[in-house]
């Protein structure tokens, strides 16, 4: 194994950073939709349903907070 170079290193932890990030989202919304999932009448399954909305669109920034990556990966995911 050998070291990498900085570049390859900047790379490699934005790519973990965005496996990580994006698993973390899936699981926060499906924890969110176990948590509103209700039964309704006759048992049926009554869901409630959170909208997402980025009305600036796709936006790309020097630096991104944690809250427009999350913007961004919902409308990836969209």
């Amino acid at each position: 194994m050998k070291p990498l170079s900085a570049s390859d290193a900047q790379t490699a932890r934005d790519a973990l950073s965005r496996v990580i990030y994006g698993h973390l989202f899936l699981w926060l919304i499906q924890g969110m939709n176990t948590s509103l999932s209700t039964e309704g009448s006759a048992g049926a399954p009554k869901e409630h349903l959170i909208g997402v909305l980025d009305l600036a669109g796709f936006e790309s920034f020097e630096k991104n907070s944690l809250e427009q990556l999350l913007i961004n990966l919902s409308n990836e995911h969209l």
